[in-house]
């Protein structure tokens, strides 16, 4: 049998997705609609396969249906899918995300690099099509079986278990969807009537749900996620220099941003906090900052490489503004002035009005590891080393931490694997059991600290 197969998946963000340019726009048609380009869906798709364990190679299934480079001739083998461009529909606002980066040498906000970015929230679905003509003939053809076996089942437990993500920013949990369901439409293009019906009739042919069938052995079990989880609350308050709407105050008001679900700390600044103190940390293993530079390169990603860590927002539960009672009403917000450095005198008309929220939350991130490895990852020490810190409330979360704003009191610190579930303690002396395990990773984390990579 020779026919053209046709699978529409149907998608629903469960997290905000970002479809860049490169320089912090969204990619938009002609028409000004906002669309993931195929060659996007295709990358994401390409990464799927290989952390299923797909061997890259031209001989392997990725190379078969998604094209190769011939290392004889240079040339590029074409792909065999045709991907379209994800088309979005449904309820969805664009915001902009702005950001300060950390400044390495101090571990604080570098006021002269601030950066920005847009990206998409709320009911937002998006649907794609993967088209391959496929061939009962004899030699290297594109099979039914072998496609929907090994692609197509595989994209669809990709989609569900999260690994799979579309756009960018997935290190700050963007781009996760939910799979709505699959279309299949099916072409035969065995005689002359066939080829005549899907050149002349083929916009009436009508569609059948595909079922994706359970794959066994699960080729994502050897590559899993650890999960870092503190929860605990602001007793004092958390900040963040995010201007915001103010309608009773000539002056600007700044603070923590607000998305659909409430107050939140963006996935970005946990990034930059953990980055920066583990940063340091390495430093002061190795005694060279060009080392530790490389090193959370490996581990939280670079323009040249992706990082290790998928990080989730803070989201803030049962917030509460933190309230000052004033003569005027609606006007409880906390008031700061401005020192002049040379006088010690108050600059009278540099009047800063923040919102600072208390409220609980759960600080988590994941660390993507390889389970049939030997050898506990280099990561998890340092990891473990700045959340207690975190939870301790020794390394405070958000802006004017000068102040005693943002820290995030948490009495225990949860490591699991999916397998096993190990508690730390964040205050006073660790009973042996948990002194032990710390111990073993922080073995390998020195030996990983002092290991020259190749170039």
């Amino acid at each position: 049998m020779n026919a053209r197969l046709i699978y529409t998946f149907h998608l629903k963000a469960v997290t905000p997705v970002h479809f860049g340019d490169g320089q912090g726009d969204l990619v938009e048609n002609s028409k000004g609609q906002h669309v993931l380009p195929g060659t996007s869906i295709g990358g994401a798709l390409r990464e799927c396969l290989a952390q299923a364990g797909l061997a890259d190679v031209p001989d392997g299934l990725i190379g078969k249906y998604m094209g190769y480079k011939d290392e004889t001739s240079g040339d590029f083998v074409e792909s065999r899918l045709f991907i379209s461009n994800g088309k979005l529909a449904g309820n969805f606002v664009r915001h902009t995300e702005e950001g300060t980066a950390i400044d390495r040498a101090c571990g604080t906000a570098d006021p002269q690099r601030k950066y920005k970015y847009d990206y998409l929230d709320g009911e937002l679905k998006m649907s794609f099509r993967i088209q391959c003509d496929v061939s009962d003939g004899a030699g290297n053809l594109c099979r039914r079986g072998e496609l929907e076996r090994y692609l197509i089942d595989v994209w669809a437990e990709g989609i569900r278990r999260g690994t799979l993500r579309f756009g960018g920013k997935k290190n700050h949990d963007f781009g996760r969807f939910a799979l709505i369901g699959i279309e299949r439409i099916i072409h035969p293009l065995d005689c002359v009537e066939a080829l005549d019906a899907y050149i002349f009739n083929r916009q009436n042919c009508k569609g059948e749900e595909y079922r994706p069938g359970i794959l066994d052995p699960n080729p994502f079990d050897t590559n899993s996620n650890v999960l870092f989880r503190l929860q605990g609350s602001f007793p004092y308050g958390v900040y963040q220099s995010y201007t915001l709407p103010n309608e009773n105050e000539s002056r600007s008001l700044t603070g923590v941003r607000q998305n659909s679900r409430g107050y939140y700390l963006p996935a970005s600044s946990i990034k930059g906090l953990l980055r920066s103190e583990v940063e340091l940390l390495i430093t002061r293993m190795t005694g060279s900052v060009e080392m530790a530079m490389k090193k959370c390169c490996q581990l939280f990603g670079s323009p040249d490489e992706a990082g290790q860590i998928l990080f989730s927002p803070l989201q803030i539960d049962d917030a509460a503004e933190v309230e000052v009672k004033r003569y005027r009403e609606n006007d409880n917000n906390p008031v700061y002035i401005k020192i002049d450095r040379l006088t010690g005198g108050a600059y009278s008309s540099a009047l800063k009005q923040q919102r600072e929220i208390q409220g609980s939350g759960v600080l988590e991130f994941r660390l993507k590891v390889t389970t049939d490895s030997n050898e506990d990852s280099p990561y998890l020490f340092p990891l473990v080393y700045v959340l207690r810190r975190i939870g301790s409330g020794q390394v405070p979360l958000g802006g004017r931490t000068v102040i005693g704003l943002g820290q995030f009191m948490a009495s225990q610190t949860v490591v699991n694997n999916g397998k096993q579930s190990l508690t730390f303690e964040n205050d006073g002396e660790l009973p042996e059991s948990q002194r032990s395990w710390l111990k073993r990773w922080y073995e390998q984390f020195e030996r990983w600290c002092h290991q020259v990579d190749e170039a």
